[in-house]
C-alpha cells in the first residue's frame, strides 16, 4: 500500500493494531473513530502524514514513528507540527478547547531521525515513556514541554549534544534524568 485516503478506515472498530512498513501517505482522518485501535507503528520514513490521522482513538496506548513529525524533511528541518495536531486534531467542548491526544496513550517510540523539532511533544501531559533512539543529535526548544507524565530518566540517548530552550518545562513526573 503506497497510498491511504482520506476517512478510509474511519469508524471501523475492527482494528486493535496496524503496522505499515512501506511508504506511504495517510490522508487526512484515515483512522478517525477506531476506537478499539491500541498500537499504531509506522516503520518507514517515506510517510507522508494527513491531519488528524489517528483522531478519536480513545483506546490507543502506543505509537511508534519513523521521525517525530509529520514528514522526514520538515523533522529534519525543525519545521514539524505539534504531533498532537498532526495525530490527533483538537477539539471544542462546552467551549473548552483542548488537544484530542486520547488518555490511553501512554508510550511514543521514534525510530530515526537526528532532531527531536520545536514543540513536537509540547502538551503530552499523560504520555509516561517517550523513547528516542540513538541518532538524535538536537532536542530543540520546547520539544517535550508539558510532558507531565514523563518518567523515563534514560530517556535522553547519549548522542545528543544540544537540548534546546525550554525543551523539559513543565516535566514535573522526570525526578531524575541520566545526561
Amino acid at each position: 500500500v503506497t497510498s491511504i485516503g482520506n476517512y478510509a478506515f474511519s469508524d471501523w472498530a475492527g482494528f486493535t493494531s496496524i503496522t505499515l512498513d512501506t511508504a506511504c501517505s495517510i490522508g487526512d482522518r484515515a483512522f478517525n473513530s477506531c476506537t478499539n485501535l491500541k498500537k499504531f507503528t509506522v516503520e518507514n520514513k517515506d510517510l507522508k502524514l494527513g491531519n488528524y490521522v489517528l483522531s478519536c482513538c480513545t483506546a490507543l496506548e502506543e505509537v511508534t514513528l519513523p521521525f517525530a513529525g509529520e514528514s522526514f524533511e520538515k523533522a529534519e528541518a525543525n519545521k514539524a507540527t505539534n504531533l498532537s495536531s498532526v495525530l490527533f486534531g483538537y477539539y471544542v467542548y462546552n467551549k473548552i478547547y483542548g488537544n484530542g491526544i486520547p488518555n490511553s496513550l501512554k508510550k511514543i517510540t521514534i525510530t530515526g531521525g537526528t532532531i527531536i523539532p520545536d514543540n513536537v511533544f509540547s502538551g503530552f501531559e499523560l504520555v509516561e515513556d517517550i523513547v528516542l533512539p540513538n541518532t538524535i543529535v538536537k532536542i530543540c526548544n520546547n520539544a517535550f514541554n508539558g510532558c507531565k507524565s514523563l518518567t523515563n530518566k534514560d530517556m535522553i540517548p547519549e548522542s545528543v549534544t544540544e537540548i534546546g530552550e525550554y525543551a523539559f518545562r513543565n516535566c514535573a513526573g522526570l525526578k531524575d534524568i541520566n545526561l
